[in-house]
């Protein structure tokens, strides 16, 4: 999954200007600079990206993998509250922090081949649901999580 998430906000053309501005936008650099910067970051992650295999499949592809990914989480956990039942474990934090991150980035970043805004991942309402019951856990409330649907 990071290797996705990664080619969503790295390798695709269309988000990458977007995450920069997410990342360098706050920061008030000389647009020059910022360019030179992503120019050297984008080269190396592309490669790291050929490197893990990620980079050998078509763009297409890629988010197919990632939709494969969603959907594996979402049937598995089935009607469960958490990943493994009642109780949060470990997974189910981790599953925040990588598909929290995904969703959230829907209404400036693309997904898949459709390049339209907010972007539609498979499952939306169901992640929405659980990253909520999720962080309401951790945390006694929703701080930080913004619905998506």
């Amino acid at each position: 999954l990071v290797s996705i998430i990664g080619w969503r906000r790295w390798a695709d053309d269309n988000n990458r200007a977007k995450y920069s501005k997410l990342l360098f936008g706050p920061l008030n650099m000389n647009p020059l600079m910022i360019k030179f910067i992503m120019m050297s970051i984008t080269k190396q992650i592309k490669q790291s990206f050929w490197t893990n295999g990620i980079g050998r499949f078509t763009e297409k592809e890629i988010y197919e993998k990632g939709e494969r990914l969603i959907n594996s989480v979402v049937t598995t956990m089935g009607d469960n509250k958490f990943f493994f039942g009642d109780k949060l474990s470990t997974l189910d934090i981790s599953i925040y922090g990588h598909f929290g991150g995904m969703y959230q980035l829907c209404s400036c970043m693309t997904w898949g081949i459709n390049k339209t805004l907010p972007a539609k991942l498979p499952y939306m309402k169901e992640m929405n649901e659980y990253l909520k019951r999720v962080e309401i856990e951790c945390f006694g409330e929703l701080k930080y999580w913004k619905d998506i649907i």
